[in-house]
Protein backbone atom coordinates (compact mmCIF):
# COMPACT_ATOMS: atom_id res chain seq x y z
CA UNK A 1 0.00 0.00 0.00
CA UNK A 2 1.16 3.35 -0.74
CA UNK A 3 2.76 5.27 2.30
CA UNK A 4 2.09 8.93 3.16
CA UNK A 5 4.51 10.58 1.79
CA UNK A 6 5.57 15.19 1.76
CA UNK A 7 4.84 15.38 -1.70
CA UNK A 8 1.45 13.95 -1.33
CA UNK A 9 0.82 16.55 1.20
CA UNK A 10 2.50 19.23 -0.31
CA UNK A 11 0.39 18.24 -3.49
CA UNK A 12 -3.03 18.02 -1.92
CA UNK A 13 -2.34 21.30 -0.19
CA UNK A 14 -1.46 22.96 -3.68
CA UNK A 15 -4.82 21.51 -5.28
CA UNK A 16 -6.88 23.28 -2.61
CA UNK A 17 -4.86 26.27 -3.45
CA UNK A 18 -5.18 26.58 -6.87
CA UNK A 19 -8.83 25.69 -6.98
CA UNK A 20 -9.80 29.18 -7.43
CA UNK A 21 -8.31 29.09 -11.28
CA UNK A 22 -10.37 29.56 -14.15
CA UNK A 23 -12.08 26.68 -16.29
CA UNK A 24 -9.78 25.12 -18.74
CA UNK A 25 -10.65 24.61 -22.52
CA UNK A 26 -10.80 21.76 -24.33
CA UNK A 27 -7.93 20.88 -26.00
CA UNK A 28 -4.40 19.56 -26.06
CA UNK A 29 -2.14 19.47 -22.74
CA UNK A 30 1.09 18.11 -21.13
CA UNK A 31 2.48 17.89 -17.93
CA UNK A 32 4.90 15.88 -15.59
CA UNK A 33 4.67 14.35 -12.28
CA UNK A 34 6.91 12.54 -9.15
CA UNK A 35 4.75 9.78 -7.11
CA UNK A 36 5.79 7.18 -4.49
CA UNK A 37 5.93 3.84 -6.51
CA UNK A 38 5.35 1.05 -4.71
CA UNK A 39 6.28 -3.11 -5.71
CA UNK A 40 5.26 -5.18 -3.32
CA UNK A 41 4.63 -9.26 -2.93
CA UNK A 42 3.61 -11.06 0.40
CA UNK A 43 6.94 -10.14 1.88
CA UNK A 44 8.76 -7.58 0.70
CA UNK A 45 7.57 -3.77 -0.08
CA UNK A 46 9.50 -2.19 -2.60
CA UNK A 47 9.52 1.68 -2.28
CA UNK A 48 10.59 3.90 -4.95
CA UNK A 49 10.36 7.19 -7.06
CA UNK A 50 8.84 7.65 -10.06
CA UNK A 51 8.28 10.44 -12.77
CA UNK A 52 6.39 10.82 -15.23
CA UNK A 53 5.59 12.72 -18.30
CA UNK A 54 2.32 12.96 -20.24
CA UNK A 55 0.09 14.48 -23.15
CA UNK A 56 -3.22 14.60 -24.05
CA UNK A 57 -6.60 15.60 -25.47
CA UNK A 58 -9.47 16.71 -24.07
CA UNK A 59 -12.15 15.31 -26.04
CA UNK A 60 -15.17 17.36 -24.24
CA UNK A 61 -15.44 17.69 -20.52
CA UNK A 62 -15.86 14.71 -19.41
CA UNK A 63 -13.36 12.40 -21.35
CA UNK A 64 -10.00 12.88 -22.65
CA UNK A 65 -7.44 10.55 -23.78
CA UNK A 66 -3.92 10.54 -22.42
CA UNK A 67 -0.79 8.39 -23.34
CA UNK A 68 2.67 8.67 -20.57
CA UNK A 69 6.05 7.48 -20.23
CA UNK A 70 7.22 6.80 -17.01
CA UNK A 71 10.24 6.05 -14.93
CA UNK A 72 10.75 3.97 -12.13
CA UNK A 73 13.99 4.19 -10.50
CA UNK A 74 15.20 0.71 -9.38
CA UNK A 75 14.59 0.22 -5.45
CA UNK A 76 15.05 -2.94 -3.05
CA UNK A 77 13.68 -4.27 0.40
CA UNK A 78 14.91 -7.31 2.06
CA UNK A 79 12.50 -9.56 4.32
CA UNK A 80 12.42 -10.95 7.76
CA UNK A 81 14.26 -14.16 5.93
CA UNK A 82 17.00 -12.23 4.35
CA UNK A 83 15.43 -12.36 1.17
CA UNK A 84 15.64 -9.30 -1.31
CA UNK A 85 13.90 -7.99 -3.90
CA UNK A 86 14.21 -5.13 -6.53
CA UNK A 87 12.19 -3.31 -8.73
CA UNK A 88 12.72 -0.80 -11.39
CA UNK A 89 11.50 -0.14 -15.07
CA UNK A 90 9.67 2.07 -17.71
CA UNK A 91 6.23 2.48 -18.63
CA UNK A 92 4.79 3.62 -21.85
CA UNK A 93 1.09 4.16 -20.45
CA UNK A 94 -2.23 4.88 -23.11
CA UNK A 95 -5.73 6.07 -21.35
CA UNK A 96 -9.03 7.09 -21.13
CA UNK A 97 -10.07 9.72 -18.82
CA UNK A 98 -13.94 9.89 -17.52
CA UNK A 99 -14.08 13.32 -15.72
CA UNK A 100 -16.28 14.90 -13.32
CA UNK A 101 -16.28 18.27 -13.08
CA UNK A 102 -17.21 19.33 -9.03
CA UNK A 103 -16.53 23.11 -10.25
CA UNK A 104 -15.45 24.57 -13.45
CA UNK A 105 -11.78 24.80 -12.21
CA UNK A 106 -11.71 21.54 -10.34
CA UNK A 107 -12.60 17.49 -11.56
CA UNK A 108 -12.23 14.19 -10.24
CA UNK A 109 -11.28 11.90 -12.94
CA UNK A 110 -11.42 8.10 -13.49
CA UNK A 111 -7.85 6.22 -15.43
CA UNK A 112 -8.62 3.08 -17.64
CA UNK A 113 -5.83 1.93 -19.34
CA UNK A 114 -3.00 -0.54 -20.33
CA UNK A 115 0.77 -0.01 -19.55
CA UNK A 116 3.48 -1.58 -21.31
CA UNK A 117 6.08 -2.00 -18.57
CA UNK A 118 10.23 -3.05 -19.77
CA UNK A 119 11.19 -4.08 -16.17
CA UNK A 120 13.91 -5.52 -14.07
CA UNK A 121 12.19 -7.44 -11.14
CA UNK A 122 14.31 -9.78 -8.71
CA UNK A 123 13.04 -11.87 -6.01
CA UNK A 124 15.18 -14.54 -3.93
CA UNK A 125 12.20 -15.83 -1.85
CA UNK A 126 9.90 -16.60 -5.07
CA UNK A 127 12.93 -17.65 -7.29
CA UNK A 128 12.16 -14.74 -9.85
CA UNK A 129 14.93 -12.70 -11.76
CA UNK A 130 13.10 -11.45 -14.60
CA UNK A 131 14.31 -8.62 -17.36
CA UNK A 132 11.03 -8.44 -19.42
CA UNK A 133 8.37 -6.53 -21.03
CA UNK A 134 4.72 -7.01 -20.35
CA UNK A 135 1.28 -5.01 -20.72
CA UNK A 136 -0.98 -4.76 -17.55
CA UNK A 137 -4.20 -3.20 -17.24
CA UNK A 138 -4.17 0.48 -15.70
CA UNK A 139 -6.44 1.82 -13.04
CA UNK A 140 -6.51 5.14 -11.15
CA UNK A 141 -8.21 8.03 -9.93
CA UNK A 142 -7.64 11.42 -8.95
CA UNK A 143 -7.96 15.12 -8.32
CA UNK A 144 -7.40 17.59 -10.98
CA UNK A 145 -7.31 21.77 -11.20
CA UNK A 146 -6.15 23.73 -14.56
CA UNK A 147 -2.72 23.38 -13.36
CA UNK A 148 -2.94 20.50 -10.64
CA UNK A 149 -2.95 17.31 -10.27
CA UNK A 150 -3.13 14.36 -7.39
CA UNK A 151 -3.81 10.81 -8.52
CA UNK A 152 -3.76 6.99 -7.05
CA UNK A 153 -2.79 4.38 -9.88
CA UNK A 154 -2.71 0.79 -9.81
CA UNK A 155 -0.99 -1.10 -12.53
CA UNK A 156 -2.07 -4.93 -11.45
CA UNK A 157 0.42 -8.10 -11.22
CA UNK A 158 3.70 -8.83 -12.74
CA UNK A 159 5.37 -12.15 -11.42
CA UNK A 160 3.11 -12.19 -8.56
CA UNK A 161 4.21 -8.53 -7.51
CA UNK A 162 1.18 -5.72 -7.08
CA UNK A 163 2.33 -2.41 -8.54
CA UNK A 164 0.87 1.15 -7.45
CA UNK A 165 1.54 4.55 -7.18
CA UNK A 166 0.68 7.85 -5.92
CA UNK A 167 1.86 11.10 -7.67
CA UNK A 168 1.25 15.01 -8.15
CA UNK A 169 2.53 17.26 -10.80
CA UNK A 170 1.62 20.26 -13.35
CA UNK A 171 -0.43 20.14 -16.03
CA UNK A 172 0.29 22.87 -18.66
CA UNK A 173 -2.43 23.35 -21.30
CA UNK A 174 -2.06 24.94 -25.19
Amino acid sequence: MVRASVPAVLATVLLAAAAGQPAAADGFYSGFGIGQFDADNDSTFINSAAWNLFAGYELNRFFAVEIQAEYVREGSDTNKFDMRAEFGGWMVSPALLARYPLADDFELFLRAGASAVDYRLVNEELGVSVEDRDVVPVFGFGLRTRRLFLEYVNYDRLEGTYLEQLRAGFVLRF
